[in-house]
């Protein structure tokens, strides 16, 4: 009779022999009979008899799996000495013959039990294998899509069954946060227009010189109050910009009142704008 030693566990044409050591640490292992397997790779597998000599408390002793005829069995979780538990192992009963599988033995099994489903593991496992090495390539556009900050939107529609171009209607996002709408007839026309170099944003360039205005009448302003003689507002730059154009005004009309020197908050002319006019 044909044996395959496992180091402490051991298989013959009729049992697997699992045995507990380390004082249960180890073992005693699980048998299984391999019947076939998924669409998704998995393994289908059936239980075996169980014999369960060890002891009452599962420290010492040994559990026998009954095997039940010819095919693919799978072990795992067995002793292979005092201090270790071996690694999962596949094996072949024919007749009297008993043999080890290895990777593409086992595959070339699947393949028998399984034709189907193994058929479809399989592609998508080739799948898989063609996105892992797209991957780098991908990441790569989307690298340097992401540094450029803009992101295109197509719309695309199905005619009579064909898929079709129907004016394209693109919305160009601007790394500032604004976007260009652009319409473009055909294909070639969106890659001319998106390869030309992005125009300058009207909002910011609007935001822009509103910004340099605001910032000429605040000199205009201090210079002014310099030149009067009225002392400097503390706030926020916006709060001193309205302050000023108030105390401009007062000033204005009441050239001499003392309050021109004694207000120096922004707060305080903001607050009594209407009690000043």
């Amino acid at each position: 009779m044909e044996t395959l030693s496992l180091g402490k566990s051991s298989i013959d044409t009729t049992y697997f022999y699992g045995t507990v050591t380390g004082g249960g640490a180890h073992g005693p292992g699980i048998c299984q009979k391999v019947v076939g397997m998924s669409s998704k790779g998995d393994l289908l597998l059936t239980r075996l008899p169980m014999h369960d000599d060890r002891s009452g408390s599962k420290r010492s002793g040994s559990v026998n799996y009954e095997l039940t005829g010819n095919g693919v069995y799978r072990a795992y979780g067995y002793a292979d000495s005092n201090r270790s538990e071996g690694p999962e192992i596949f094996f072949e009963l024919d007749g009297d013959s008993l043999r080890e599988l290895n990777r593409n033995q086992l595959d070339e099994r699947l393949r028998l039990m399984s034709p189907e489903n193994y058929a479809t593991m399989e592609h998508n496992r080739r799948k898989a294998a063609r996105r892992t090495e797209l991957l780098p390539e991908i990441q790569a556009e989307v690298n340097e899509l992401a540094a450029d900050r803009e992101r295109l939107e197509v719309t695309m529609v199905a005619v009579d069954d064909q898929l079709e171009l129907s004016r394209l209607a693109v919305t160009r996002h601007k790394s500032c946060g604004h976007f260009d709408e652009i319409a473009v007839d055909t294909v070639d026309e969106l890659v001319v227009r998106l390869s030309a170099p992005s125009a300058p944003c009207p909002y910011c360039e609007a935001s822009a010189k509103k910004a340099q205005a605001d910032q000429e009448a605040m000199l205009r302003l201090q210079d002014a109050a310099a030149t009067n003689n009225l002392p400097p507002l503390s706030g926020s730059p916006r709060q001193i910009k309205w302050a000023l154009e108030i105390r401009d005004g007062f000033w204005r009309n009441s050239p001499e009142s003392p309050l021109l020197k004694r207000a120096t908050t922004a707060k305080y002319w903001i607050e009594h704008r209407n009690e000043l006019k």
